[in-house]
């Protein structure tokens, strides 16, 4: 119970810490856009991945179905969640974590995937989480504190 209240409290000081601007488009009804940069739309990615993991759903799809949610994007788009010049920040234990801010989508690569991309994940960035995923097809979110053995890891060049 403590950790969930812990897991929303955390949310909620994102939310509150970066505010959403809203524009219009004068003429058009219904037309207000969010407005944000890099930074303030990572900590939305942040928000929306802490609810989504409060909701502790399934995916039946896996970490591309939990990625797409939190980008709001449709799951037939996931198969470019990586973009089409991921930049490597290094291998486990050795992430160069300055080249990330909290809410990038990044990714690990296979030879067996399509784009070469075989698992995605947000990350968080925090001591204890440091990214959330949705191990495999059928399972839950969940927050890792480490890497995924010694796989090189990639940041969107999309995202």
């Amino acid at each position: 119970m403590l950790r969930r209240v812990l897991t929303v409290l955390s949310a909620l000081a994102i939310a509150l810490a970066y505010p959403v601007v809203q524009s219009g488009s004068p003429g058009h009804r219904g037309a207000d856009t969010v407005v944000a940069s890099h930074a303030e739309a990572g900590k939305l990615r942040l928000h929306r991945a802490f609810e989504l993991y409060e909701k502790r759903r399934v995916y039946r799809r896996g970490c591309s179905e939990f990625v797409s949610e939190v980008l709001n994007i449709p799951w037939r788009s996931a198969n470019s969640l990586m973009g089409k010049h991921p930049g490597s920040i290094g291998t486990s234990p050795h992430y160069r974590l300055d080249k990330v801010s909290p809410g990038d989508v990044l990714g690990w690569r296979s030879g067996d995937a399509p784009d070469g991309v075989a698992h995605v994940c947000i990350y968080i960035g925090t001591i204890d989480c440091m990214f959330m995923d949705v191990r495999n097809p059928g399972a839950r979110p969940r927050k890792r504190t480490g890497g995924y053995g010694r796989q090189e890891l990639f940041k969107s060049s999309a995202y």
